[in-house]
């Protein structure tokens, strides 16, 4: 008899269970410790390796901030746009010419162009085909049905400009990669652009996306916003204006400024040519150019006044007293020289007044060389006034050494031998508006951030110096400009409800080879009102009009400062100062006489 157990015996059975039971327990256990050290204490080193192996950092694109006007229209702001890109490497060779032509076919591009980019970039990982589509493009897109791996849609952010061409050279562009070019766009970038994010993506080997790696997720910061001083609708009487100028005189370009002389706040900046902000493709070179702060010219006539102002300030003029003219010739040692008609003894504001070149040539030569070139310095002319714009010009004030005897003395008060921008001109005017401050031109009102919160404020007047007093901008705003309008060269100005002082400029053109172009003008005229209490100033300059042969600035310009400071004042609900229309314009006949 076999005294041996038998293998099925229940304590057999029972040992074997635990036996198997323990195995697994101590498996289990084993399996889990190791979960626990991989998760606990491996994590950083596999994620390392699995970045290494397979992972790819994406940018995650902030938004810029939004430029609104003075009164939070939208100017400039972006929106969300699908861009198509492929994975070359990842497409079948045979296949490519298929994934070309249906790509071709929903996007409206040439085949062939399409397929050879595809090809010639065979080894990349990623080729953009097209960007910032249309929905229209992105939905043909994404019914191709192509493996996503293959031809896949990113969304971008993109550029837009709601008012359309409006205020092109204040704003300024973002191009498609979300550059800023010019304007407030690229001067104030750092606070528009806000702050990338990224994340980082493991992808297969064919490129498909397996993970997205949480916790190493940084989220972009949107931009700040940005608050002009520009009103659209300002703007807009000042574009359309300037629009009819070019057309009825064909200039080479033209200009128009429109600021309050209290606040030094620009509440219109306009040039032509202009840009179109959505399609800037189709500008020419020179569209470009923001004329109003980086061009300058000889200011001719409308510079005479802050001579004058600065003469009666110092005592060196008596308001009163009467200057003879010399009938028109006067010589100043070596040179002979001659005003537009032949005028006798006149009034202070008589000089003015019908702008005569020789009353202002004697007050030059009472305020010597180095006297007039501190007054050009005190009204602001030789350096940039510092507005947020870019590419400021300095304009051309040659150092007082350079300066000579009788010709500069005779040349200067009249506008010439130096060159000023249009923004440098309409600042020192608003001096003269204002009682006396000079202040430094501004374009920005604040700077709001993305969570509304206010994080700069420009809100006060920033005085830059004070050239003349109180009482001499006063009798210049209402007594020598405001005549120039009711009774000289500015005539063309006046408005029926409203006082305006201004002043004409023709400054004949530079030829290269020195001297002045026969037949070639700046024709500008700047203007305020109403002179009770001014409170709106306007600029325009037109460079080089080519049709017609009366080109004097109270011809070409006068008038379209005229509609812009009647619509303007109205607009802002400013109280007229006439109880009765002006009084009506003079005839062609007797106004020739008095052009500037």
């Amino acid at each position: 008899m076999n005294d041996s157990l038998d293998d099925s015996s229940p304590v057999s059975l029972r040992t074997r269970n635990m036996l198997v039971s323990g195995v697994l327990v101590l498996a289990l256990t084993a399996l889990a410790a190791r979960l626990v050290s991989l998760q606990a204490f491996a994590h950083t080193r596999l994620d390392e390796r699995a970045l290494r192996q397979h992972g790819r950092v994406e940018t995650l694109a902030a938004r810029p901030g939004d430029i609104v006007d003075a009164r939070g229209r939208l100017l400039a702001s972006s929106v969300d746009a699908s861009s198509v890109f492929v994975d070359p490497a990842a497409i079948i060779e045979q296949q490519r010419p298929e994934v070309a032509a249906s790509l071709a076919v929903a996007l409206d591009l040439d085949a062939g162009e399409l397929r050879n980019r595809i090809e010639s970039n065979a080894q990349r990982r990623f080729l953009w085909i097209k960007r910032r589509l249309t929905e229209s493009e992105a939905r043909a897109v994404r019914d191709l049905k192509w493996p996503a791996h293959w031809v896949g849609l990113r969304v971008e952010t993109q550029r837009c400009y709601p008012q359309g061409r409006l205020a092109s050279h204040v704003l300024g562009i973002r191009d498609i990669d979300g550059t800023p070019r010019d304007g407030i766009e690229r001067v104030f970038d750092p606070v528009l652009r806000g702050r990338d994010g990224q994340r980082v993506v493991a992808h297969d080997a064919r490129g498909k996306t397996l993970a997205v790696f949480e916790h190493l997720t940084e989220l972009p910061q949107s931009g700040s916003n940005v608050v002009l001083t520009i009103d659209s609708a300002i703007q807009a009487y000042v574009e359309d204006a300037l629009g009819r100028v070019v057309e009825q005189w064909r200039p080479a370009s033209a200009t128009a400024i429109v600021m309050d002389p209290r606040t030094g706040e620009l509440l219109a900046l306009a040039n032509r040519p202009a840009f179109d902000l959505d399609d800037p493709s189709t500008a020419t070179p020179d569209a470009w150019v923001n004329r109003a702060a980086g061009d300058s010219y000889e200011p001719g006539s409308t510079f005479k006044p802050f001579v004058m102002a600065a003469a009666i300030d110092w005592g060196l003029v008596n308001p009163a007293e009467t200057i003879d003219c010399h009938g028109g010739v006067y010589r100043m040692g070596p040179r002979l020289l001659h005003s537009h008609h032949p005028n006798g003894p006149l009034s202070v504001p008589d000089v003015m007044i019908r702008s005569d070149n020789i009353g202002m040539a004697i007050i030059g030569e009472r305020m010597t060389n180095a006297g007039l070139f501190r007054a050009v310095e005190s009204f602001g002319f030789g350096r940039p006034t510092g507005v947020e714009l870019p590419g400021e010009s300095a304009g051309v004030v040659r150092p007082l050494r350079e300066w000579t005897d009788f010709y500069s003395t005779g040349s200067v008060p009249i506008g010439q031998e130096l060159a000023t921008t249009p923004i440098q001109l309409i600042t020192a005017f608003c001096a003269l508006a204002n009682g006396g401050n000079l202040l430094r031109p501004r374009v920005i009102r604040a700077v709001v951030g993305a969570d509304g919160k206010r994080l700069q404020v420009f809100d006060k007047p920033e005085l830059v110096g004070r050239p003349v007093s109180t009482s001499t901008a006063r009798f210049m705003v209402e007594t020598v400009l405001r005549g120039v309008v009711e009774h000289g060269t500015g005539r063309r100005a006046q408005l029926a409800n409203y006082t305006v002082f201004g002043k004409t400029g023709t400054a004949q053109k530079q030829a290269e080879t020195g001297g002045y172009t026969p037949g070639r003008h700046v024709s500008s005229f700047i203007a305020g009102a109403p002179a009770s209490d001014p409170e709106v100033v306007v600029l325009v300059v037109v460079n080089d009009p080519s049709v017609g042969k009366d080109h004097y600035g109270g011809e070409v310009a006068a008038p379209a400062v005229a509609e812009i400071l009647q619509k303007t004042l109205g607009y802002l609900h400013v109280p007229p100062d006439l109880d009765t229309p002006a009084r009506v314009r003079v005839e062609p006949a007797t106004r020739a006489a008095i052009l500037d």
